[in-house]
């Protein structure tokens, strides 16, 4: 099962949620709350250039 561990503050936190094998999270120790355009600003140069990948589409 995949999940998202949300409102994640803290490195402890987030260390927590990795001794857990949980791979996805959010929360403020990653980006406070943004608009679109901001998300696209900050993704776009790095798509770009390669940086992400995108997990493929799993089927059940």
């Amino acid at each position: 099962m995949e999940v998202v561990a949300e409102g994640v503050e803290t490195a402890k936190q987030l260390a927590q949620l990795r001794s857990l094998r949980c791979e996805y999270a959010q929360g403020y120790l990653f980006s406070k709350p943004a608009d679109a355009e901001a998300i696209e600003t900050l993704l776009i140069p790095n798509l770009e250039a390669g940086q992400f990948k995108f997990p493929s589409t799993r089927k059940p």
